[in-house]
């Protein structure tokens, strides 16, 4: 296994932020160990932050001197605990590109370092965790009693979060669809979650709702009016009384969408794609059926989420409206808002089913 994780400026921005309590100015990340103790480089030297104990310690002259103790076992065992990570992996605990391991039970807290209590997390959530977790117990007393709580959630993502407990109160989500690697740390998948909730009214329906165009975790771009992108996706999908979640075309346009947002321009309520035949399920190979009229998309402001005040920004729910060809042919040239409201007069909220016919 590769015992050195490396990841972007960002990650280790967002993972450290939790350990303002300890000394890190003029410390620059080099990368981490498999347990996400982090490796730092400053003018006097490079540095060692255990998350494990706590502790940020001053241990070599420079990288040089870094990498030469790292390449001796006695190295590896010490600072990346190499013999408990192979034997996690031997274990069938299979890191991630994002991931590292953790302990379920803090052994701050009386946790055993041995793999029954390793799981593998995200480097941000474990790393800020820990910080967490020290800086509420550096000050006690030894062999005082410790009461830990911690709170990772990101702020832009806690922003999103909390728009949909308002809208939906109880109704929790039924799933979630996520990447198995993040787009920071190299995915493909531009979003990092997809929250889906299963409602009934107007109509039984999926609410998709992304999370990843804005920013989530900390500031990135210069304008502070906006967050990232400046949008999130909502899709509502009509649901049959058999369906246990939403047709997988479902998350796929949702980070198609989302790639093209990032390779090409921001969508913006009004803008109208045509897209191409499968996009909706309807591909020849998946039988009889599956053929559907709609051909094209729409954006509009979703009627329900509107627009978010982040800490980093405005973010603007824009609803994905399914049209046919006859419906996108009229709502182009600037006349989208007009269509739109003709077709929502027949599909409230505009649920998308792939059986519906044109209204025009």
């Amino acid at each position: 296994m590769d015992l050195i994780r490396e990841f972007s400026p960002e990650r280790y921005a967002d993972a450290l932020d939790a350990w303002k309590w300890a000394d890190l100015g003029g410390k620059v990340p080099l990368f981490a160990s498999p347990f996400g103790d982090v490796f730092l480089e400053s003018d006097d030297g490079c540095w060692f932050l255990s998350v494990v104990d706590g502790t940020l310690t001053r241990c070599w002259d420079g990288v040089q001197a870094l990498r030469a103790e790292l390449n001796t076992p006695e190295g590896r065992e010490r600072y990346l605990m190499a013999g408990l990570a192979r034997e996690a992996e031997r274990a069938g605990i299979i890191l991630s590109a994002g991931q590292v391991y953790d302990f379920r039970h803090p052994p701050i807290a009386g946790g055993a370092v041995a793999v029954d209590n390793i799981e593998a997390i995200d480097f941000v959530v474990g790393v800020n965790v820990a910080g967490q977790i020290h800086g509420q117990v550096k000050d006690l007393p030894e062999g005082a009693e410790i009461s830990l709580s911690t709170d990772v959630e990101p702020p832009g993502w806690a922003a999103i979060e909390r728009v949909l407990r308002e809208l939906y109160g109880d109704t929790e989500p039924v799933g979630t669809f996520a990447p198995r690697v993040p787009y920071s740390a190299g995915g493909p998948d531009p979003l990092d979650a997809i929250r889906i909730y299963a409602l009934d009214e107007p109509r039984p329906h999926w609410h998709l709702v992304s999370f990843g165009m804005s920013e989530l975790y900390g500031k990135v771009t210069d304008d502070p009016e906006v967050s990232g992108s400046g949008i999130e996706f909502s899709l509502r999908i009509a649901r049959g009384p058999h369906d246990e979640a939403p047709p997988s075309w479902s998350a796929v346009l949702l980070q198609q969408l989302a790639r093209y947002v990032f390779a090409e321009r921001p969508f913006a309520p009004g803008h109208t794609i045509h897209v191409a035949r499968g996009t909706f399920g309807d591909r020849p190979d998946q039988g009889p059926g599956t053929a559907t009229e709609l051909a094209a998309l729409a954006f509009a402001v979703d009627p329900e989420l509107a627009v978010l005040d982040t800490p980093h920004g405005e973010v603007a729910f824009l609803q994905v409206v399914a049209l046919t060809e006859a419906e996108y042919a009229a709502a182009r040239g600037g006349n989208a808002a007009a269509v739109l409201e003709r077709i929502e007069r027949e599909v409230p909220l505009h649920i998308i089913d792939t059986t519906r016919r044109g209204t025009m």
